[in-house]
């Protein structure tokens, strides 16, 4: 059986095509932008100042040889990257997207009729035209979409019921664009259409392809792993009552993340009692931000390195997102020693046990999220064998781990389409 793994940006598309790779199942991975030697890429990245030129450099895997790697639309890749990145130029991104994808897309169809894959798996909102040529191109391969995040008709339901609960933050959500772009709406439709298979990263993901019709039996869950060595763990000592808890969150400060809510469940809480790190890029309005506690401090983007100390000096990881596929910053909180308390609608929350490692809340609900900030507050000396408990899921649930279940999961999805 040979593969070939399609993504023409990153995501965790790198694991997966490793993962196929060492069971020989990999017949190539195909992206844009990839970092080697003599390509347009590794010259751009000399150019770049320390902190894009580390993040440039990283978009390459030890584990695939170069043979394997294909790169197509590399300089469409690049300007997706500079748009996407560069306010000034954020209004043509979604536009420049749309352009790469499709034609990266043709250019990987015409792959998987030339060497007669077995499958293509393809990534969730970059898939439509791939999956549309595929089937015109090579009918017999199957087509698996790699659903990192939920389904985006899900999503915009969530997100229409959070204009109307939090409109001051709605500008911020509105940076989600593609769940109401009219033209990705029916991209994504096309693209749920022309799938054979799902491979889901979690239950949650799941559970929101059914809000579209797609029925159990073509999915399957795959939860990612964690590189427990990139993150220093210590056994934590129970803080005193006149030590102030650190509670951490990881993740874009936006509302698709459900900031608002974080930021309402942590008002009035005293300074000497808990502290609030937020870590990753700030889309929220600045009144808000000039209106938060002294408490409250937002760091911005920190490189990945910095992550790991940022967490072991923490006490209690929070994530409120509206709808997450399985975010790896709670994994990476998990591997640090932290419990964790995130939404119903977080992927994650398949690992978290109930009062053992963290707590799962409804989303959109900032008392539920209050109620648990005050039982940590309450609970000091329940934190250490929480954190201990936390650490041993990280431990469970490695890179190792997912390349073992993909493989297994994939080889199912692909024998089930073809016994239909």
């Amino acid at each position: 059986m040979k593969i070939i793994v399609a993504h023409p940006q990153r995501q965790h598309s790198y694991r997966l095509a490793e993962a196929l790779n060492s069971a020989h199942m990999l017949g190539a991975y195909c992206t844009t932008v990839y970092y080697r030697p003599h390509t347009l890429t590794a010259i751009v990245a000399r150019l770049l100042p320390p902190f894009w030129r580390k993040k440039a450099t990283s978009r390459h895997s030890d584990c695939l040889s170069n043979e394997l790697v294909i790169q197509y639309s590399e300089f469409g890749g690049l300007a997706f990257l500079f748009t996407h990145n560069l306010s000034f130029a954020k209004r043509w991104c979604s536009q420049v997207e749309r352009i790469v994808d499709d034609r990266f897309a043709r250019k990987v169809a015409k792959l998987v009729a030339k060497t007669g894959a077995d499958a293509v798996v393809g990534y969730d909102g970059h898939s439509a035209v791939l999956f549309e040529e595929v089937r015109r191109l090579s009918p017999s391969t199957v087509c698996i979409a790699d659903m990192s995040a939920g389904n985006a008709l899900y999503l915009r339901s969530v997100y229409e019921k959070d204009i109307q609960l939090k409109p001051d933050f709605s500008d911020s959500l509105h940076g989600w664009r593609r769940v109401w772009d009219p033209i990705d709406v029916d991209r994504t439709k096309r693209e749920l259409e022309a799938t054979d298979a799902f491979l889901c990263g979690s239950t949650f993901v799941e559970r929101s392809l059914g809000y579209s019709g797609i029925p159990q039996d073509k999915c399957r869950v795959c939860h990612y792993g964690v590189d427990v060595s990139a993150f220093s763990y210590a056994p934590r000592q129970a803080r005193s009552e006149n030590e102030p808890l650190t509670f951490i969150y990881l993740g874009q400060v936006a509302e698709h993340k459900g900031i608002s809510y974080l930021l309402e469940a942590f008002r009035d809480i005293e300074a000497s009692r808990a502290r609030l790190i937020c870590v990753g890029a700030i889309y929220i309005p600045d009144s808000i931000v000039a209106s938060l506690s002294s408490n409250i401090e937002l760091k911005g983007m920190v490189q990945h390195d910095e992550v790991s100390d940022l967490l072991i000096s923490a006490d209690v990881m929070i994530f409120p997102s509206l709808g997450d596929g399985f975010a790896l910053s709670i994994m990476e909180g998990f591997a640090s020693g932290l419990p964790v308390v995130c939404t119903d609608n977080t992927g994650a929350a398949d690992c978290v046990v109930e009062g053992e490692n963290g707590f799962i809340v409804p989303t959109q609900d900032a008392a539920a999220l209050r109620s648990k900030i005050d039982w940590f507050l309450n609970n000091r000396n329940k934190i250490p064998g929480m954190a201990e408990a936390a650490r041993k899921c990280a431990l469970d649930l490695t890179w190792d781990d997912y390349y073992a279940n993909a493989v297994i999961a994939i080889t199912e999805l692909v024998e089930e389409v073809r016994c239909e």
